[in-house]
């Protein structure tokens, strides 16, 4: 082996790192640019009322899986995943998104989202940015997946805030836009600060 071959090897060894890291970083970077997943641990349903008229597992079927953020050209879609979308259940599957400032930050831009499985004409979006100025996108429809027990809904930018948020998920057994009590109830804890669009 030649001295010159030695004094190749760096660069190739450069130049093929590059060529394989480069496109793993990019990927990557598109990836978190276009949104991100939250998780949340599975039995973990308060039941609020057995005596409300539904079964046990029609009041354990709205414990969150995931909530997928995704962010797009014309707005943000929100995706939550539950144990078991039931369409034809007495009653509503209710998600709720709570977007707030980060600790210390005010009490605006606040976000709050609602959306139903059986409701799905009824979804919306209301965006306060200051004690007596909002931003309404009502009705939204909602998009269901049974297959995946998944519920989505787009929310267009004009009812996004632009800085930083940290995101709190509740879903409950109820009727959806009532003042009605809920019968069990699921959560995911305020996120660290993200961003919705």
């Amino acid at each position: 082996m030649t001295r010159r071959s030695l004094g190749l090897r760096p660069a190739v060894l450069l130049t093929t790192l590059l060529a394989v890291l480069l496109p793993m970083a990019l990927t990557g970077a598109a990836h978190a640019a276009s949104g991100f997943t939250v998780r949340d641990p599975l039995g973990d349903v308060r039941i609020l009322d057995r005596g409300a008229g539904w079964t046990g597992a029609e009041l354990r079927s709205i414990d969150l899986r995931t909530v997928r953020v995704t962010r797009k050209s014309g707005g943000t879609v929100f995706r939550v995943r539950i144990a078991d979308v039931r369409p034809r259940m007495d009653g509503d599957q209710m998600v709720f998104l709570t977007a707030t400032p980060p600790k210390g930050a005010g009490r605006f831009p606040r976000l709050d989202v609602g959306m139903s499985a059986q409701q799905r004409d009824l979804g919306y979006a209301i965006l306060t940015t200051g004690n007596t100025s909002y931003r309404t996108c009502d009705p939204l429809r909602a998009r269901v997946d049974d297959r995946a027990s998944a519920i989505s809904l787009r929310i267009p930018k004009r009812c996004l805030p632009r800085t930083k948020v940290r995101l709190h998920v509740a879903s409950y057994v109820g009727y959806f836009r009532s003042e009605g009590p809920s019968a069990s109830k699921d959560k995911i804890p305020y996120t660290r600060p993200v961003r919705l669009r």
